[in-house]
């Protein structure tokens, strides 16, 4: 079709009729907020919020936001196309979520909008003599724009990244589709050098415009095949191999890619529950990853079936148009069936389908204008109440992306041993400051990955466990964090034996090998150890520690933070002023890390007038160090002189704010009420008030 003109008035309405329902069925994720990868990608990613920064993304890994805790998964992802989208929305709205999902709606309008076009050109292309193929395109297109696999690239932010490479992918398909001159050749490159720059799953665009060209069309891919060559030079010069060997061998791959399509296959006809994580990955004990056996089943079965139809084309022409939309289903597919292990937590993910569901959307189109007039309307009717249920589906889904807290009770409810949507949820109850629901999802966390026999996960979550733990104990109980940091200690390479954490409210065992002890663990214990070490006096083994860690990672922000902590507490306040910068350019979104350097400055001015008197001296000294969080280390430095000198009631109340700090409220009361008896003041009076005000529900 060259112009509107070509359409007739009737398939215009019935487009919009799809258009309005598809904006009308995701208006609910407008409400929506940052959830899961948003926070890493926009909320702490330093590199958004700088259109000056722009053109590094070129140059750098989807993952690389220079924030804390990097998450380097995805590290062979090369898409700067989104990241430069990110960086573009973020000028526009800043941290107000609404906006980006705002964006999320219209791409996948424009993307319904296209796949409308493109399906009724097609049909009309055909079959030129029958009438306009109007309510077939625009059925097919209805369920491309509700189908509930929708959700995940709709509602989540993130999900962008299927909208984009989609988008692009439509329009380079619709200028194969409209000019076979150089015009439709240059624009179905440009459009595929973009999909390409969004997501991996669009390297497989000029497989899918030979399909949609047919017989010799190899001299017009030159270029979009040329489009695709470059970016996947791009990657491999800027971010290396994107693929490294996991010894699975033959029978584990083939198990691996037929459960793949099954669970695929699965999710387009039989889209129940919705969820995020369909194929959550699990272990034999043995080692292996266990395949569900209907999954290995389905993909073998549905697979035949497709080389049965595809070979019959080869001989009956009337079965070719149905062989070119199943290649569309199929080509589409193949970036998103493990065909290379994706390492990822789920074997399959819902938004995989977001641009191979155009081959099931031309397949039903194809079979609806096949359907006899006087059948029609009973057909259209079915098909109506079949999208009504995709819709309400859609509906209920999109409101677990609410929050990273209903997304992930949403999944634990749906599969309560997925351990990582137990953590992640473990992490959002932090984030609302209810640490000890928190704690017990972390237990529950390693309890579920010991029962999957996920191992690598199971020394993850323990490292989790021992963290919260170590984050609810007050210094005052030095007990519970010595248990901490002997548990932390068995992960040291040089460790032999199980780690053991028992202390009041957990009993952890872990059996360690020395592969347990290599690789990613090799680093994630240190941090946690670090602080451990610091939270039991030993700054200096914490230091060395930290240092060596940034040695290896030098834009490690929790690293730099500590740092800044265990410097200060050994009151070398020059040396930890001096690793506020690079604190702060690591992480310039972290609060806490602000905070400390501005606590730092202030104690660093101060202390150059230390008092000559030995009590006054030790009395400044405590007070620079608890207005850094040094509790356990005041308490000891002070405890010797309070008993000796009762008469200084200054000594006392520096232990009730070091009681406080600490949320040791029962020992602060005690020491409040002493010296209470000794005569009230209105600083006692206002730790008092503090003191109840903390103690209240």
């Amino acid at each position: 079709m060259s112009s509107a003109a070509a359409f007739p008035r009737h398939w215009i309405t019935a487009v919009a009729v799809v258009l309005a329902a598809a904006a009308l069925t995701f208006a609910p994720s407008l409400s929506g907020g940052f959830v899961w990868d948003d926070q890493l990608l926009i909320v702490a990613n330093e590199r958004v919020r700088d259109l000056a920064a722009l053109p590094q993304v070129f140059g750098r890994s989807f993952w690389d936001v220079s924030i804390a805790s990097a998450d380097l998964r995805g590290g062979s992802y090369y898409r700067p196309l989104i990241a430069a989208a990110f960086a573009v929305e973020f000028q526009l709205f800043g941290l107000r979520a609404w906006g980006y999902h705002a964006v999320n709606v219209a791409l996948h309008l424009a993307c319904t909008l296209l796949v409308a076009r493109w399906l009724f050109a097609r049909l009309r292309a055909d079959d030129p003599g029958a009438p306009p193929p109007v309510a077939a395109a625009a059925l097919g297109a209805a369920l491309f724009a509700l189908h509930p696999s929708r959700v995940e690239s709709v509602a989540w932010i993130s999900g962008s990244t299927d909208l984009w490479a989609t988008l692009f992918a439509l329009a380079a398909l619709g200028a194969w589709q409209r000019g076979r001159g150089l015009h439709g050749v240059v624009g179905a490159t440009l459009a595929t050098l973009a999909a390409a720059l969004c997501k991996e799953s669009a390297l497989v665009l000029p497989l899918l415009l030979a399909i949609e060209r047919g017989r010799r069309p190899w001299r017009d891919l030159a270029g979009p095949s040329a489009a695709v060559a470059a970016v996947v030079a791009a990657r491999l010069y800027l971010l290396g191999p994107v693929f490294h060997g996991e010894g699975e061998g033959l029978p584990g791959a083939a198990a691996r890619v037929l459960s793949s399509v099954g669970h695929l296959v699965r999710l387009v006809f039989v889209p129940w529950p919705p969820t995020v994580m369909p194929a959550f990955v699990r272990f034999d004990a043995s080692g292996p990853v266990a395949y569900d056996a209907w999954s290995v089943a389905l993909g073998a079965l549905f697979l035949t079936g497709a080389a049965a139809l595809l070979l019959g084309s080869l001989r009956r022409p009337s079965l070719r148009p149905w062989a070119r939309d199943l290649s569309i289903l199929l080509v589409a597919l193949a970036p998103a069936v493990n065909l290379a292990p994706l390492r990822l937590q789920t074997l399959v993910a819902p938004r995989f389908l977001y641009l191979p569901l155009l081959g099931v959307c031309a397949l039903l189109a194809r079979a609806l204008s096949r359907v006899p007039p006087s059948q029609a309307r009973a057909v259209t009717m079915a098909c109506g109440a079949g999208l009504l249920l995709c819709a309400s589906l859609v509906v209920r889904h999109t409101a677990a992306f609410a929050s990273s807290a209903d997304l992930w009770a949403w999944e634990v409810a749906i599969n309560p041993d997925n351990h990582f949507a137990l953590k992640a949820l473990a992490i959002a109850r932090t984030r609302e400051r209810r640490p000890v629901e928190a704690l017990q999802l972390s237990i529950r966390a390693f309890e579920a990955a010991g029962r999957t026999h996920a191992r690598q996960a199971r020394v993850d979550r323990a490292l989790d466990v021992a963290s919260r733990v170590s984050d609810l104990t007050p210094e005052a109980d030095q007990e519970t964090l010595v248990a901490v940091r002997s548990f932390l200690e068995a992960f040291a390479p040089e460790s032999h034996g199980p780690a053991l954490l028992s202390t009041r409210a957990v009993r952890l065992r872990l059996p360690l090998d020395e592969a347990d002890r290599d690789g990613r663990i090799r680093h994630a214990w240190r941090i946690p150890y670090a602080i451990a070490l610091a939270r039991t006096l030993r700054y200096q083994e914490s230091e060395a520690v930290l240092r060596a860690i940034l040695r290896d990672q030098s834009r490690d922000a929790l690293a730099w933070r500590n740092l800044l902590l265990v410097t200060a507490c050994q009151e070398r306040w020059s040396d930890a002023l001096s690793a506020c910068a690079p604190a702060l350019h690591a992480n310039p979104s972290d609060a806490t890390a602000r905070h400390l350097c501005d606590a730092i400055a202030r104690a660093e001015a101060l202390s150059r007038a230390t008092p000559a008197e030995p009590l006054d001296a030790l009395v400044h000294r405590s007070r620079l160090l608890l207005s850094i969080g040094a509790r356990e280390l005041v308490r000891r430095m002070v405890e010797p002189a309070a008993a000796q000198h009762p008469e200084r009631a200054d000594l006392a109340l520096l232990l009730v704010r070091a009681d406080l700090a600490d949320g040791a409220l029962d020992r602060a009361r005690a020491r409040l009420d002493a010296q209470r008896a000794r005569g009230s003041t209105p600083e006692l009076e206002a730790l008092g008030h503090e003191l109840d005000r903390r103690a209240s529900p």
